[in-house]
């Protein structure tokens, strides 16, 4: 899953200027601080943030119903 996540992080930005910025934030531990927080959470007020909220209402929900489907039929959704 991880390594998904980073090849969709290279597929998706197209500029490798911000890409690397994006994976040096992503790989560096020094990178997560109030001030990145605050960053990331302005995102929500705008428009991208109803995406972005979307996105992760669809993937919680994937989620909560591969776990009622192991849970009772003891396989994947």
């Amino acid at each position: 899953m991880i390594s998904s996540f980073f090849a969709w992080v290279c597929f998706y930005e197209v500029r490798s200027d911000v890409l690397m910025a994006k994976l040096q934030v992503l790989l560096r531990p020094t990178g997560y601080h109030s001030d990145a927080l605050h960053a990331a959470l302005t995102v929500w007020q705008s428009g991208h943030g109803v995406v972005l909220a979307s996105l992760l209402v669809l993937v919680g929900g994937v989620l909560l119903l591969e776990g009622l489907s192991i849970r009772r039929k003891n396989e994947a959704y």
